[in-house]
C-alpha cells in the first residue's frame, strides 16, 4: 500500500492552507486520477472520512479485485491501529483500536 506524506507543493481552498493530511489526500487521489486517465484504472473504491463522517463509493466492473484490495487495505490500517509494523515508515495512528467511535452509523 502506498502512504504519501503530504509534503509536496501547498494548496488552498478557500483561502486556507490544507494541512498535511489534506495535502496527502489530494496527492492520492491525483494519483490514482491520473493512473486512470492513462487507462491503467479500470475499477476503483474509495473511502473518505472527515471530522464527523465518512462515505464510499466504488467504480468498475471488477468487484472481485476491489475486494482483495480492500482487505489488503483494511490488514495495514489495522496493523497501524494496533501500533504493529506502521505503513511505509509512517507513525502508527493513537487512537484506542476504533476507526469509528460509539454512536456512529454507517
Amino acid at each position: 500500500m502506498t502512504v504519501l506524506n503530504g509534503q509536496g507543493e501547498d494548496f488552498t481552498e478557500g483561502g486556507r492552507i490544507l494541512g498535511v493530511a489534506e495535502k496527502a489526500c489530494i496527492e492520492l487521489l491525483e494519483s490514482v486520477l491520473a493512473d486512470a486517465r492513462k487507462g491503467n484504472v479500470t475499477s476503483v473504491a474509495v473511502i473518505a472520512c472527515g471530522p464527523a463522517d465518512f462515505g464510499a463509493a466504488i467504480a468498475g466492473p471488477d468487484a472481485a479485485k476491489l475486494n482483495l484490495g480492500l482487505d489488503y487495505a483494511k490488514a495495514d490500517i489495522q496493523a497501524a491501529i494496533r501500533g504493529g509494523v506502521p505503513m511505509e515508515g509512517r507513525p502508527a495512528p493513537k487512537g484506542h483500536g476504533r476507526l469509528i467511535r460509539p454512536g456512529f452509523r454507517r
